[in-house]
C-alpha cells in the first residue's frame, strides 16, 4: 500500500494591470494505489476550504476552482503569490501536497498636475489670486508621499497619499504687490512628484495671470487765502501730485508758467504715491486793480517711456472794500442840572481799502456840517468838535440822543457811516418800607398778631400812585401820591391758624412802589413772628383674642396714634418688627387727631412652641425735620398641648420558615399642637433605638422601618410579641411618651422523614454482605425531639436522637450478612419506621421500606478429555473421561 496524493494550482490570467477577477484551478490527484477519503483543499492565503471529496480512487483526479477579486493591494503588491494544500486520509493518516501560483501585476505609475488661477487678471496690489493645484494619479498603483511644490511662491502641499484615479486639490492665495503690477504679468510653474518603487515621477503645470495696467497721473493745486484785500499779502499756492494709475511712474516734474516755476523732477512714484509742493506769492497793487490772480500748472509722470500729464488751475479773487467810518464820543457822559455843558468829538476814517473823495459830516440835531475833505487814502482820520449845553426839556426826557454820518465816494458810489452817543441825565427817585408786627410770638391757632406798615418818599422827585403789597395777607394799601420827604402809615390785624403753628414762624415781606413817569421805584421790609411749637405723640396696642391653642388661628391687633402736641406731624407710621409690619403712612395728623390701625396676625408653630406672642411696636411722626416716637407692647399666650403618638405594625402578619423577613413599620405623629424635638423609638425587642428626630412639628409623621429576620426559636415558640415606644420632648423640655406592640404568628408544620437504602441491590451467595443506611430528615419547620428508628425483620433499634432542628438530617448503617434461605427465598424485604414530638408534645412519624434481590443463577458444568490425543491406526483406543 502505497498512499500518495499531488495538487496542482493554475491562475488565468497570469498578469493583471487592474483590479478585476483571477480564477484559480486545483487539480487533486491520487497518485498512490489505495483510495483516498475525505479529500480537502485548502489556500490560507484566501481562507479557503474546498472539498471534501469522499473518496478518491487511484489514479482518479477532482478539480476545484476559485474566482478571486484582485484588490488595490494586490497591484500596490506587483504580485499575488499563494500556496494551497490537498490532504487526504487512509486508514486514519493523512497525506498531504503543496503547489503554489504566482499572478505578477502590471504597474504603471503615473500622476498629472493641473494648475489654475482666478481671476485671470489683476488690477491692484492687495488684488488676491486663488490658484488650485489639482493632482491626480492616473496610475494604476497607490502613491504614497506625493508632494506638490511651487517656487515662485515658496509653498509645498503635502507629502499625501492617493489612490489610482483619486484627486487631491490644494488653493492657494497669493496677493498681487505692485512690482507685480510694474511687470504686467505673473508667471510661475508648480510641479507633482512621488517616489514608487525607487524611481520618482513627476507631472508640471504653468499658469500666467495678466496685470490690467492702468498709468495715470493727478494735479490738485490750492491757494490759501483764497481772497486778498491789501497789498503784500501772502498767498500760499499747494500743489499735490498723485499717482492715481496702478502702476509706478517716473521723473515726475510740476510746472506753473505764471510763477515760471518748475518742482521736482520725483525720481519714481508708486501707486497712491502723493508729494506736495508749495509756493508763497506776495499781492501787488497790480492783482488788487485787477480784481483777481489766476494760474493754471501741469503735472507730468512716465511709464514705459509714455508721459501721462495731469493739469489744476486756480484763481483767488481780491476783496475790493471801499469803506468809511464815523466814530462820536461826549464827555461828560451824565448830567443833573439845566446849563451843563457837553462837548461832542466827531472822528472820521477811510477804513476801506480805496481813497475816498468828498468827505462830510452831517448832524441833523444840531443842525451841523463838517467838511468836505477832498481826498482821504486807506488809514486816514479826521475830527471835528461841538460844545451843547443841557436844557430842561433834556433833563425830563432823561437823555439826550443824537447821530450824525460821515460820506464819501469811490468809483462814483457813495459810502456812508454813522455814528450815535446817547448822554443820560441822574435821576434819583427813591421810596422806603417799614413794616413791624405785636405780639412777636404766638402758642396757638386764634392768636392775633397786629402789623403796622409805614412808606416814606425818600427821593429827590415827585412819586405818583404808590402802592403798598403784602403778598401773605393778600392785602394792599393805595395808590397815593407822596412828595418828596413825605410819609404814610396803615395797620393789618392777623389771625393764627394752624398752619403757622406747623410752620414755626411767619414770615411775610411787604413792598412799597411808586412812579417817576414811566419809572418805577421800590422798597420792602420783612417781619417775623416765632411760633411756641410742642410736638408730641402717643401709641397704644391692644390685641384680641388675648390666647391661642392652634396654628392658623387669627390675632386682630389694633394699633391708635393720637397727635398730643400742638403741631401738625407728617408722615405718621406704626412699625412692629416681629411682624415686619409697616401701617400708614398717614400724611398729616393734626393736634388731637387719632388714627387708628388694625392687622391680623395668623398663629405660626414658632408661636406655639414659644409659648406667647410679645411684640413691641413703636408709631413715629415726623415734624420740621424731626422723628417723634411712642411705643405699645402686647403679650398673648399659648395654651400648650404636647403629645405623641406610635403606631407600629408588622408585615407579613404570619411566618413558617426560619430566614422569614417580617418588616416593622414604626409611624411615629406629632399629635400635639407644639413642636416635639429628639424624637425616638425604641424597641427592647429588637434591641433597637430609632432617631432622633430634631424637631417634629404638629402633623409630622415620621416612618422608621425594621426587617427582621425569623428565627427557629420564633417558629418552635410560635409567635413573636413585642412593645415600641415613642419618646419626644416639648418645647418646654417635658417628656411625652407613646408605646404600641404588635404580635406576629408562626404556621407550625411539624414533619419527618425517613430513608431506607441498601447497598447493593442484589446478592448471589451466602455471606454476601448488605449494607442498610436509615437516614432521618426534620422535613417540617419546627424543631423535633426524642427521634427513634426501629427495624423489626432485623430486630434494630437507632437513637434516641435528642433534637433535630428542620433541615437537620442523622444517618444510621447496619451490615446484614445473606444466608442460604435469603438466597432461596430470592429477596430481602424490611420495613423501618421513625417516630418524634414536635414542640407542643404531638408525635411526627414516618415509615421506609427496602427490598434487595436475590441473583439466582442454578447451573451445571461438563467437563470431558481424551487420552491419547492422537492416533494412527484402526483399532487405537481412545479413554474418554466426562466429569460433571
Amino acid at each position: 500500500q502505497e498512499p500518495d496524493v499531488m495538487i496542482e494550482k493554475s491562475a488565468d490570467p497570469t498578469s493583471v494591470s487592474e483590479p478585476g477577477t483571477v480564477t484559480y484551478t486545483f487539480t487533486v490527484t491520487n497518485t498512490g494505489n489505495v483510495t483516498l477519503s475525505d479529500v480537502v483543499v485548502s489556500d490560507p492565503l484566501f481562507g479557503l476550504s474546498l472539498g471534501p471529496v469522499a473518496e478518491l480512487h487511484p489514479g482518479d483526479s477532482h478539480v476545484f476552482t476559485y474566482t478571486y477579486v484582485i484588490t488595490q493591494d494586490d497591484l500596490d503588491a506587483g504580485q499575488v503569490y499563494n500556496i494551497a494544500d490537498a490532504t487526504g486520509y487512509f486508514d486514519g493518516v493523512d497525506y498531504t501536497d503543496s503547489d503554489d501560483e504566482t499572478v505578477t501585476a502590471s504597474q504603471a505609475p503615473a500622476i498629472a498636475l493641473d494648475k489654475a488661477a482666478q481671476p485671470q487678471a489683476y488690477t491692484a496690489p492687495g488684488d488676491e489670486i486663488t490658484y488650485t493645484f489639482t493632482v491626480t494619479n492616473t496610475g494604476n498603483v497607490s502613491l504614497d508621499g506625493i508632494v506638490i511644490e511651487d517656487p515662485l511662491f515658496g509653498i509645498a502641499f503635502g507629502p499625501f497619499n492617493l489612490m489610482p484615479g483619486e484627486s487631491a486639490v490644494f488653493t492657494h492665495v497669493y496677493t498681487v504687490t505692485q512690482d507685480d503690477l510694474d511687470a504686467g504679468q505673473i508667471v510661475n510653474v508648480a510641479e507633482a512628484s512621488v517616489d514608487f518603487d525607487g524611481t520618482t515621477y513627476t507631472a508640471t503645470d504653468q499658469e500666467t495671470v495678466t496685470a490690467g495696467q492702468l498709468p495715470t497721473i493727478a494735479l490738485e493745486k490750492a491757494a490759501a487765502p483764497q481772497t486778498y484785500a491789501a497789498m503784500g499779502e501772502e498767498i500760499t499756492y499747494s500743489f499735490t501730485v498723485t499717482n492715481t494709475g496702478n502702476v509706478t511712474l517716473s521723473d515726475v516734474e510740476v510746472i506753473d508758467p505764471l510763477f515760471e516755476l518748475t518742482f521736482g523732477p520725483v525720481e519714481v512714484m508708486e501707486p497712491g504715491d502723493e508729494v506736495t509742493f508749495t509756493h508763497v506769492y506776495t499781492i501787488t497793487q497790480d492783482d488788487l486793480d485787477a480784481g483777481e490772480v489766476y494760474n493754471i500748472a501741469e503735472a507730468a509722470g512716465y511709464f514705459d517711456g509714455v508721459a501721462y500729464t495731469g493739469t489744476a488751475e486756480e484763481t483767488i479773487t481780491a476783496e475790493q472794500a471801499p469803506a468809511i467810518a464815523m466814530e462820536k464820543s461826549a464827555a461828560p457822559q451824565t448830567y443833573a442840572a439845566v446849563g451843563d455843558e457837553i462837548t461832542y468829538t466827531f472822528t472820521v476814517t477811510n477804513t476801506g481799502n480805496v481813497s475816498l473823495t468828498d468827505v462830510m459830516i452831517t448832524d441833523p440835531l444840531f443842525e451841523l456840517t463838517f467838511g468836505p475833505v477832498e481826498m482821504m487814502e486807506p488809514g486816514d482820520e479826521v475830527t471835528f468838535t461841538h460844545t451843547y449845553t443841557i436844557t430842561q426839556d433834556d433833563l425830563d426826557a432823561g437823555e439826550v440822543y443824537n447821530i450824525a454820518e460821515a460820506a464819501g465816494y469811490f468809483d462814483g458810489v457813495a459810502y456812508t457811516g454813522s455814528a450815535e452817543e446817547t448822554i443820560t441825565a441822574e435821576q434819583l427817585p427813591a421810596i422806603a418800607m417799614e413794616k413791624s408786627a405785636m405780639p412777636q410770638t404766638y402758642t396757638a391757632a386764634g392768636d392775633e398778631i397786629t402789623y403796622t406798615f409805614t412808606v416814606e418818599n425818600t427821593g429827590n422827585v415827585h412819586l405818583s400812585n404808590v402802592v403798598i403789597d403784602d403778598p401773605l395777607f393778600g392785602i394792599g394799601f393805595g395808590p397815593i401820591d407822596l412828595a418828596a420827604g413825605q410819609q404814610e402809615s396803615f395797620t393789618w390785624v392777623y389771625t393764627i391758624t394752624q398752619d403757622d403753628l406747623d410752620a414755626g414762624q411767619i414770615i411775610n415781606e411787604a413792598s412799597a412802589t411808586g412812579y417817576l413817569g414811566e419809572q418805577i421805584v421800590s422798597d420792602n421790609d420783612t417781619e417775623t413772628v416765632t411760633a411756641d411749637q410742642l410736638p408730641a405723640i402717643v401709641l397704644s396696642k391692644t390685641a384680641d383674642p388675648q390666647t391661642y391653642a392652634a396654628v392658623g388661628e387669627e390675632i386682630t391687633y389694633t394699633f391708635t396714634v393720637e397727635n398730643t402736641g400742638n403741631v401738625t406731624l407728617s408722615d405718621v407710621e406704626v412699625n412692629d418688627p416681629l411682624f415686619e409690619l409697616s401701617l400708614g403712612p398717614v400724611a398729616e395728623l393734626e393736634p388731637g387727631q387719632m388714627e387708628t390701625f388694625t392687622h391680623i396676625y395668623t398663629i405660626t408653630q414658632d408661636d406655639l412652641d414659644a409659648g406667647e406672642v410679645y411684640n413691641i411696636a413703636e408709631a413715629a411722626g415726623h415734624f420740621d425735620g424731626e422723628e417723634y416716637t411712642s411705643t405699645a407692647e402686647e403679650t398673648i399666650t399659648a395654651e400648650q398641648a404636647p403629645e405623641i403618638a406610635l403606631d407600629k405594625s408588622a408585615e407579613p402578619q404570619i411566618y413558617s420558615t426560619a430566614g422569614d423577613e417580617i418588616t416593622y413599620t414604626f409611624t411615629v405623629t406629632n399629635t400635639g399642637n407644639v413642636t416635639l424635638t429628639d424624637a425616638t423609638v425604641t424597641d427592647p425587642l429588637f434591641e433597637m433605638t430609632f432617631g432622633p428626630v430634631e424637631a417634629m412639628e404638629p402633623g409630622d409623621e415620621v416612618t422608621f422601618t425594621h426587617v427582621y429576620t425569623i428565627t427557629q426559636d420564633d417558629l418552635d415558640a410560635g409567635s413573636v410579641v413585642n412593645t415600641a415606644t415613642a419618646e419626644g420632648e416639648d418645647p418646654n423640655g417635658n417628656p411625652v411618651s407613646d408605646s404600641d406592640d404588635e404580635v406576629i404568628t408562626a404556621e407550625q408544620a411539624p414533619a419527618i422523614a425517613l430513608e431506607k437504602s441498601a447497598m447493593p441491590q442484589t446478592y448471589g451467595a451466602v455471606g454476601d454482605e448488605i449494607t442498610y443506611t436509615f437516614t432521618v430528615t426534620n422535613t417540617g419547620n419546627v424543631s423535633l425531639t426524642d427521634v427513634v428508628i426501629t427495624d423489626p425483620l432485623f430486630e434494630l433499634t437507632f437513637g434516641p436522637v435528642e433534637v433535630m432542628e428542620p433541615g437537620d438530617e442523622v444517618t444510621f448503617t447496619h451490615v446484614y450478612t445473606i444466608t442460604q434461605d435469603d438466597v432461596d427465598a430470592g429477596s430481602i424485604f424490611n420495613v423501618a419506621s421513625v417516630t418524634s414530638t414536635d414542640p407542643n408534645g404531638e408525635p411526627a412519624e414516618d415509615t421506609d421500606d427496602a427490598t434487595v434481590t436475590a441473583d439466582q443463577d442454578p447451573s451445571i458444568a461438563l467437563s470431558k478429555t481424551a487420552d491419547p490425543q492422537t492416533y494412527a491406526a484402526t483399532g487405537d483406543e481412545i479413554t474418554y473421561t466426562f466429569t460433571v
